[in-house]
């Protein structure tokens, strides 16, 4: 009878440390889904800023080369 209630509390306190253990990786896990969240948003806006970058540079290439273009007109008719 000793034994069942000794190996019982062992049994209660094995259950208790794995809750407080699944709680504890749980907490950790939402806190790393948090980081990961925060870092897609980082991303998306780090994205949007390269795709306008982007643009805007194809537009001065563009503007570049007409202009490259017009200077050498320019210069057959010198």
């Amino acid at each position: 009878q000793e034994e069942l209630s000794e190996l019982r509390r062992e049994l209660q306190e094995m259950s208790q440390t794995s809750k407080v253990q699944l709680n504890e990786r749980n907490e950790a896990l939402k806190a790393l889904n948090e980081q990961i969240g925060t870092l897609q948003c980082e991303a998306e806006v780090r994205k949007a800023e390269r795709d306008h970058f982007n643009c805007n540079f194809r537009t001065l290439s563009e503007e570049n080369r007409q202009l490259q273009d017009a200077c050498e007109q320019k210069q057959k008719e010198l």
